[in-house]
């Protein structure tokens, strides 16, 4: 049991860890419309410029996609109802489970990490199976729109100089 507890604890530090890297590295949202969105800061890039603009603006925008991408998936969640209904009962059970103390599996008490653990690949499986398709062509959609916006934003301006 101590085994299972100290791999537990392990891999809750190191999905920590990663996220607060995660969010180190992508910290500041850049303005949506003075900036991510301004139509006066695209322009067509040279054949050389594109790879680079590419680069660049993928990691300049980073937090923008990945909002981009939440709001788009929460969207199409609500406009479906099956999804929206499936999606509110697993927001009740992670509450619910949460939220109770002392739960036992097979006699023995489950810490909160490994309950987190538990209920997240759980969730992450039952996504992955109902709402596949959701999935996929949104992270198709968000792949081409930021590849698109980012071949033809201007460079951000800390590397326009170098």
């Amino acid at each position: 049991m101590e085994y299972l507890k100290s791999k537990t604890k392990h891999i809750s530090d190191s999905i920590k860890s990663a996220g607060q890297d995660f969010y180190k590295s992508t910290s500041i949202t850049r303005p949506w419309l003075a900036d991510f969105l301004n139509p006066s800061k695209f322009s067509k890039p040279y054949k050389r410029e594109a790879c680079r603009r590419i680069s660049e603006n993928l990691k300049y925008y980073l937090k923008n996609y990945i909002i981009t991408e939440l709001l788009i998936i929460c969207l199409s969640i609500i406009s479906q109802p099956l999804y929206f209904v499936i999606f509110s009962a697993l927001a009740f059970f992670w509450y619910y489970f949460s939220s109770i103390e002392g739960l036992k599996l097979a006699g023995r008490e489950v810490s909160q990490g490994l309950r987190s653990l538990l209920l997240g690949t759980f969730t992450m499986l039952l996504a992955l199976y109902m709402a596949w398709e959701l999935i996929i062509s949104s992270l198709f959609f968000i792949f081409v729109f930021a590849m698109i916006h980012a071949t033809y934003h201007e460079l951000p301006p800390s590397t326009t100089s170098i």
